[in-house]
């Protein structure tokens, strides 16, 4: 199973070794798609897909929420604005993962499947249009 989620650590955890530590103490893999580091208030905000069975990413949830390290799905990070949505493509292009992608030529509708989406947020600024909106 993947699961991909947001992770806001307060100050207290910003300096321990959580993420090796869920690996170490349930088994379960992580990989890190976006990190934004803010040295200077000791916080931080991690995009990360777990990796694992259902019951190591649940227990490895349990376990920041313990630490007070706040899980948020990633999907609620990610919209796309259907009215504003010309179906222009260009965002396409510069999504890595295929999430927003044109697969019938003949109708030239832009698809967007959010389960692909790694918020790079590279859709949110090509956008003429502004259909796309990544939060953090």
């Amino acid at each position: 199973m993947n699961k991909k989620v947001i992770l806001r650590f307060p100050e207290k955890q910003f300096n321990h070794p959580v993420m090796s530590s869920l690996t170490k103490e349930f088994g379960v893999l992580f990989n890190i798609l976006k990190a934004d580091i803010n040295a200077e208030n000791n916080r931080g905000t991690l995009i990360v897909e777990f990796i694992g069975e259902s019951e190591q990413i649940a227990d490895s949830e349990k376990r920041l929420k313990e630490l007070g390290i706040k899980t948020e799905p990633l999907s609620q990070e990610i919209k796309r604005i259907e009215d504003n949505c010309t179906h222009c493509s260009a965002c396409t292009v510069h999504c890595p993962t295929g999430a927003l992608s044109v697969p019938d030529r003949k109708t030239m509708i832009v698809e967007f499947e959010a389960s692909k989406c790694i918020a790079c947020g590279n859709c949110a600024v090509v956008c003429p249009y502004k259909a796309m909106q990544v939060k953090f």
